[in-house]
């Protein structure tokens, strides 16, 4: 009686360990995790009650991870977390003074993106994706430069957070147990990120980016 239940016992054991592992190696074949790093090129949008003007941009480094899922063979879910620097310049004579002046924001930001893809299961595969970003304020300042001085201060009356929408086209090259991921996108806020009144800031960022993923 003792032998047969810890028969039983053995049998029920390796079924749920193979179960599991079917099950593990399905998800380590939908499931793909990365690092990306890149170059953003920010603007903003000014609107204000007499003009509405873009200005110079501005580069900064943006760096984060995501995870993406295969839901199937051409649709896959994608969720990232980014450290995103966004702003513009203004140079002298824009501003109506002899001042250089760069607005200056950092933000984390979590773009869940819905891509289309096209050659999966082979090494090399594009794809196209768009979907909505929330972003929260990590900093904001503005930096004054002129002859004379160069100050940097914190902006005021800024927004906690900023919503948009982005849509890009990537290319994956696969490497067998990782992947090289090149990405380009835009960005394209929708939300007012200035409380002050008589004016409209949103924030346009092209992005090139390059990444890993396993």
């Amino acid at each position: 009686m003792r032998k047969t239940m810890t028969r039983k016992f053995l049998l029920t054991a390796a079924f749920l360990f193979f179960a599991l592992a079917s099950i593990q190696a399905s998800a380590i074949g939908r499931l793909t995790m990365g690092v990306k790093g890149g170059l953003n090129s920010a603007n903003l949008r000014i609107e204000s009650d007499v003009t509405i003007s873009t200005y110079q941009t501005r580069g900064g480094f943006a760096w984060g991870g995501f995870i993406s899922y295969r839901i199937s063979n051409l649709f896959s879910v994608q969720v990232e977390a980014l450290d995103s620097p966004k702003g513009t310049r203004i140079l002298p004579g824009f501003s109506g003074t002899d001042d250089d002046i760069t607005l200056m924001y950092k933000y984390t930001e979590v773009p869940v993106l819905i891509k289309l893809a096209q050659g999966f299961g082979t090494k090399l595969v594009p794809s196209v994706y768009a979907g909505p970003y929330w972003a929260k304020l990590k900093e904001a300042k503005i930096r004054t430069r002129n002859a004379v001085d160069d100050i940097t201060e914190d902006l005021t009356d800024q927004k906690s957070t900023d919503f948009g929408l982005i849509f890009g086209a990537s290319l994956t090259y696969s490497l067998g147990p990782v992947a090289l991921i090149g990405d380009v996108r835009y960005g394209l806020g929708l939300s007012d990120v200035d409380r002050g009144a008589g004016s409209s800031l949103k924030h346009r960022v092209l992005s090139i980016m390059a990444g890993i993923g396993i």
